[in-house]
């Protein structure tokens, strides 16, 4: 029994020396359980933050296409509306101006009418000027004769015995507008201006 409690004393002393060493231990021990338990504690946490945010994030990311969605639909519509409002305005207009303001069948009478007054007016000014060129040609005609009768005035040579009172003919027998020349007037000017020249 004597060694048995010499070997608890030993026992014990030597436990007592290495108390120090087994505490150091131990703390080291709980040091690294701690630092693991608090590390997967951190994680744990972010990563229930992350999940956080993410839910967070899709939520508002949701809520802003829905308005966004809201808003392009509003638009659309509006403009779909605005459309299909200028296409009836636009119906009602030329249907409201054909049939009341500017009246088809009246608008196609009035044009009819212009048009046969535009050819009346014609036809009469065609008329005018077909008047107009024969007055011309008369008095460009008068004025040859009168040159010419001023000219040959005094050329009685040159009148036909035909066209001449006296011998062959009686006086008074022949008209004026029966005098016959040898030559026609427009030859006669012709050679009269030659022999000017």
């Amino acid at each position: 029994p004597r060694a048995t409690i010499l070997s608890l004393f030993q026992a014990l002393r030597d436990a007592e020396a290495q108390k120090q060493r087994e505490a150091k231990s131990a703390l080291k021990i709980q040091k690294f359980v701690r630092a693991w338990l608090v590390r997967k504690y951190v994680r744990i946490l972010h990563a229930r933050a992350t999940e956080l945010q993410r839910l967070w994030r899709g939520y508002k990311a949701r809520k802003r296409v829905a308005k966004l969605r809201k808003r392009l639909f509003e638009e659309r519509s509006e403009q779909f509306h605005s459309y299909m409002a200028t296409k009836i305005q636009k119906i009602w207009r030329g249907f409201h101006s054909r049939m009341k303001v500017y009246d088809f069948y009246k608008r196609k009478q009035y044009i009819h009418n212009v048009v046969q007054k535009g050819k009346t007016m014609m036809e009469e000014l065609d008329r005018k000027e077909a008047m107009d060129i024969q007055k011309k040609k008369e008095k460009e005609e008068e004025l040859k004769a009168r040159k010419f009768e001023a000219l040959t005035s005094n050329m009685h040579h040159m009148l036909s015995t035909a066209s001449r009172s006296g011998i062959y003919q009686p006086k008074g027998s022949l008209q004026k507008k029966e005098l016959r020349t040898a030559i026609s007037p427009e030859n006669f000017i012709e050679k009269y201006k030659e022999g000017q020249s």
